[in-house]
């Protein structure tokens, strides 16, 4: 599980280059994005070549009011403490968007007028990239979903799935950022969590959050330090603060921002800079003392 306590550490940069690597070099390896809000993995690795499997999936319990048999006693409206009962021209109605499927308009309708149905959170893709066999699994969440750690749970159920069908011995996972419901989900279930930071306040601290969960959820800790030469102060810092085995040190290159906007694993990216050989040798060491 590659993981950050803030965005724009590098963590999408590490994931699609170690998955990459493992895949060309070790063994058969599959990636997933659970950064389901705003997946972009694919795009790191060259964009979709090929789309395999596109899977719907459900999980968003939702009511809604059968006027046929309402009564308009109003006791759903005056129950709702999200406030997704509307009353129309005399006429109760659930605001879909607002529904979190907690069931107890349905308990005290005295009518039995509500039903409850399932809504589609959104969808799973497995897809092959540009530039590498490396199979990709991502999933996109539906506009105004909140059951992102849901959704998170099945890609790495489906990318599991590819595994097994691929023969795959390394899942590589990269998560959303921060500390919230998607994180956890990526983290849950992992063997190791690959913190990435960069020397700023806002990172170091995040870095502590994502370092006490992941122990807590049992997911072995390692620390990437990402453009650690923009703050060699900072950098010291993260040395001192972070209880845990950093496991290797990447410099800031602009050649890693070409790269991206090449839509080309950095590894293979014709213009790379000093960051080349600093990654060579992370992976190298990932290889051979953590995994």
């Amino acid at each position: 599980m590659i993981a950050s306590g803030k965005g724009g550490t590098g963590k999408t940069f590490i994931a699609s280059n170690l998955a990459y690597y493992l895949n060309a070099n070790v063994n058969v390896t599959v990636a997933a994005d659970a950064d389901v809000e705003a997946p972009d993995l694919i795009l790191a690795l060259g964009g979709e070549e090929r789309v395999h499997e596109v899977v719907k999936v459900g999980g968003a319990r939702k009511t809604r009011i059968m006027l046929d048999k309402c009564i308009k006693c109003f006791k759903c409206k005056d129950s709702c403490r999200f406030n997704a009962v509307t009353i129309v021209n005399d006429k109760p109605f659930i605001n879909e968007e607002l529904c979190e499927g907690c069931l107890l308009c349905k308990l005290l309708c005295p009518a039995n007028a509500i039903e409850v149905y399932d809504k589609d959170i959104g969808k799973i893709y497995v897809v092959k990239p540009r530039y590498t066999s490396l199979p990709v699994v991502y999933g996109d969440l539906e506009l105004g979903e909140r059951a992102s750690g849901k959704l998170v749970y099945e890609v790495k159920e489906k990318a599991k799935e590819v595994m097994v069908k691929t023969k795959a011995k390394y899942l590589i996972v990269d998560s959303a950022a921060g500390i919230g419901c998607p994180v956890i989900s990526s983290i849950t279930g992992s063997d190791i969590t690959l913190i990435i930071v960069e020397p700023s306040i806002a990172s170091i601290s995040g870095a502590k959050r994502v370092l006490k969960i992941a122990r807590e959820l049992r997911s072995k800790p390692f620390v990437i330090v990402n453009k650690y030469d923009l703050n060699y102060d900072l950098t010291k810092k993260i040395n001192n603060e972070l209880d845990t085995e950093i496991i290797g040190y990447i410099p800031y290159d602009v050649s890693i921002v070409e790269a991206y906007t090449s839509m080309k694993p950095y590894l293979i990216y014709e213009g790379k800079g000093k960051a080349y050989g600093a990654l060579i040798k992370l992976l190298e060491d990932l290889i051979s003392v953590v995994i």
